[in-house]
């Protein structure tokens, strides 16, 4: 007989967050558990750091792993890590970063993104906070570790603004290395969020 929401849960998860937020340096580390009724149970954790210099370079570098299931092996892809450089020469700032991708997010399995990392340089001119408006140039390249030829290389003029407490972020990507597929070779993304 179905009695509804009145059914136990199948499903229990819980989390533990800890941080330390201060002007120069921010850390948050956090582990959780997932139990099911099938035994599909899984572990998720990892740790952000980032660091603030005077002299206006920055380091922000996370690694964790968003679901992993007792008994399968610790391989490279159950983790994500990212580590992003960020220089300000004023009025010009530039970022640089690696991310290597898990297999899992939120908690579905993709493995296409076994063995896949992107390079990301970003020049940025302007200053969002002071005048609302910033753009620049991003390239990405796209390493897929065991298909050499599945690399892709994307180059994206960029603008971000701030109107009526909304920022807008828009890109032009261009996918350099789809010239054989036309269909591929050109997006445009465009994005909104809150801005306080």
């Amino acid at each position: 007989r179905d009695q509804g929401f009145l059914s136990p849960l199948s499903s229990y998860s819980g989390d533990l967050r800890v941080l330390v937020n201060t002007e120069k340096i921010k850390l948050e580390g956090f582990a959780g558990f997932s139990a099911g009724k099938n035994g599909d149970n899984s572990v998720r954790g990892g740790f952000m750091s980032f660091f603030r210099s005077p002299a206006g370079a920055d380091l922000l570098v996370q690694l964790g792993t968003p679901g992993w299931s007792p008994g399968e092996s610790a391989d490279v892809d159950k983790f994500y890590f990212l580590m992003e450089s960020r220089l300000d020469f004023d009025p010009l700032m530039l970022y640089v970063s690696f991310f290597s991708h898990p297999v899992e997010y939120i908690h579905i399995k993709t493995e296409d993104e076994r063995g896949k990392a992107d390079i990301n340089i970003k020049l940025l001119g302007g200053n969002l906070k002071v005048s609302g408006v910033e753009g620049g140039a991003e390239a990405t390249l796209g390493l897929k570790m065991d298909r050499w030829n599945d690399t892709t290389f994307k180059l994206s003029p960029l603008v971000s603004f701030i109107s009526g407490g909304m920022r807008w972020d828009m890109k032009f990507r261009m996918n350099l290395l789809s010239w054989n597929k036309p269909e591929e070779m050109f997006e445009i993304f465009t994005g909104v969020r809150t801005a306080y």
